[in-house]
């Protein structure tokens, strides 16, 4: 009597390094300290196949290295799996990467993710000093954050003013003083956003007469 042998399960060991900083950035500055806040190590598959095979979420201590293995059931000799892993604080995605490997049954496969940041936030200055003449200018700084509130280095943000007529900006964040009021001045990353009102208060300092009347 033959029977189908009973199905091997194949295993993953996954490990993680970080993306390197922008070059020109010098030290990991806000990434090393956000890492550091990590607890939770969530580890999803996707079968091409089957579907979703896991989600799990572990405990986390901040290592430079750590190997997960997992347990997978395949149902042909190979199948694509799709991985994804993100590094937490809470229930907050602070790092995040994705990888396609190919699992064969019975095989054990290991595989490294490199995690980039994942940004929450875009952070600019609040009460700025009024600029007290037209032409004056003033320049923002816009920090992209982790849902930690520690800033990654090195990403873009777009500039807009909101109040073109009363403050204009520049793509460097260079502020100009135009018209007397108030301005929203946006900057935005990957859809994220942050706003800052600048006040445009001239202040008047001599006046001269120039006839008789």
């Amino acid at each position: 009597l033959l029977v189908s042998p009973a199905t091997t399960p194949s295993g993953l060991v996954v490990s993680y390094s970080l993306a390197e900083p922008p070059a020109g950035m010098g030290s990991m500055g806000g990434v090393a300290s956000a890492f550091d806040k990590a607890d939770r190590l969530r580890v999803l598959l996707v079968n091409r196949t089957a579907g979703t095979s896991l989600d799990t979420v572990l405990q986390f201590t901040p290592a430079p290295t750590v190997s997960v293995p997992l347990r997978l059931d395949i149902g042909a000799e190979q199948e694509q799996v799709e991985l994804t892993m993100e590094l937490r604080r809470g229930t907050a995605a602070l790092f995040r990467g994705s990888a396609n490997i190919a699992v064969r049954r019975a095989d054990t496969t290991a595989v490294d993710v490199q995690l980039a940041p994942v940004p929450a936030d875009v952070l600019l200055p609040s009460n700025l000093a009024p600029l007290t003449a037209y032409g004056d200018t003033v320049r923002l700084d816009a920090a992209v954050v982790f849902a930690t509130g520690d800033t990654i280095p090195g990403l873009p943000v777009a500039w807009v003013s909101l109040n073109p007529e009363i403050a204009s900006v520049n793509q460097a964040g260079h502020v100009v003083a135009l018209s007397e009021g108030q301005a929203q001045i946006r900057a935005t990353h990957a859809g994220l956003l942050g706003l800052a009102t600048v006040t445009v208060a001239p202040t008047v300092h001599t006046v001269t007469l120039q006839a008789p009347t």
